[in-house]
């Protein structure tokens, strides 16, 4: 019981770490596209939330 347990765990950090990853690429990408339409100040926005997100 204990090993599964054990890989229970592991599969939810590993689906975590996913979905930070995706997050912070689609933050990403929201970020280029603000910088591309000149949207400086929503840019900013993003770059804070990045920012948040990384700590």
């Amino acid at each position: 019981m204990g090993k599964r347990l054990d890989e229970t765990i592991n599969f939810m950090r590993w689906v975590k770490s996913r979905h930070d990853t995706t997050h912070l690429n689609m933050l990403y990408h929201i970020l280029a596209l603000c910088i591309q339409q000149e949207k400086y100040e929503d840019a900013a926005k993003i770059k804070k939330m990045i920012d948040e997100e990384k700590n």
